[in-house]
C-alpha cells in the first residue's frame, strides 16, 4: 500500500511539473514584452525649434513599414506625403519616410512615451531633422508633432497647444530672414 501512494506521488508529481512546463512555454511564446523608453528633451522656443529642423511640412501619413530591429529597439518608417514645404529642401509631392521607435519584431513590442503617435490619414504640421541616413525623425520628439484642425489652426499632440498657421509661417519667416541676415554678416566679416 505504501508503494502505491509513493507511486501516486511521483507519478502526480510529474503531471505537475509537465503542466507547469507547458504553461510556461505557451506563455513565453504569447506574452509581448513591452519597453517604454524615456527620453528628456530640452525645451524649445519656437523659433530654436525652426533652426534646429532640416525640413517643417505639411504632410499626410499614408502608409508604413513593418516594424523592424535596429541597435538595441524597434522602429517603424512611416510615409509622409508632402503637401507644402515651409523649410528645407522638399517638394509638394515627395513622399518622406519619418522614422519611429515602436513595433513589434518577434516578441518585443517597443512603445516610447516620447514619440507621436502617429495614424494614417492624420494631416500634420511636423518639424522633422535627419542624421545621415534616407529617413528623418521628429524633432523633439512629440514637441514638434501638430495636427490639422481643418480650420487653419494646428494642435500640438504632446501639450495640447493650438497656434494659428499664419503666425507660425511668419515666425518661420523671420527666422529665415535673420539666418540670411547673419550669413551676410558673415561673408562681409571675411571679404574685410
Amino acid at each position: 500500500m505504501v508503494f502505491f501512494k509513493k507511486g501516486w506521488l511521483v507519478l502526480g508529481s510529474f503531471f505537475l511539473a509537465g503542466l507547469v512546463l507547458i504553461g510556461a512555454y505557451l506563455l513565453l511564446d504569447h506574452v509581448f514584452v513591452r519597453q517604454i523608453g524615456f527620453a528628456t528633451f530640452p525645451a524649445m522656443t519656437a523659433e530654436e525649434q525652426i533652426e534646429k529642423a532640416h525640413l517643417i511640412v505639411k504632410g499626410t501619413f499614408e502608409d508604413k513599414s513593418k516594424a523592424f530591429r535596429f541597435s538595441s529597439s524597434n522602429f517603424t518608417d512611416y510615409d509622409l506625403t508632402v503637401e507644402e514645404v515651409y523649410r528645407g529642401d522638399a517638394a509638394a509631392g515627395d513622399v518622406l519616410s519619418v522614422r519611429v521607435e515602436e513595433g513589434l519584431v518577434g516578441t518585443l513590442w517597443v512603445e516610447t512615451v516620447h514619440e507621436p503617435k502617429i495614424r494614417l490619414g492624420d494631416t500634420v504640421f511636423v518639424y522633422l531633422y535627419q542624421t545621415g541616413g534616407d529617413y528623418y525623425y521628429v524633432l523633439n520628439g512629440k514637441s514638434g508633432y501638430y495636427l490639422f484642425d481643418g480650420e487653419g489652426k494646428i494642435k500640438n499632440s504632446e501639450s495640447g497647444e493650438v497656434l494659428g498657421l499664419a503666425e507660425v509661417e511668419d515666425t518661420i519667416k523671420k527666422v529665415y530672414e535673420r539666418e540670411q541676415k547673419s550669413k551676410e554678416n558673415s561673408a562681409n566679416s571675411l571679404s574685410k
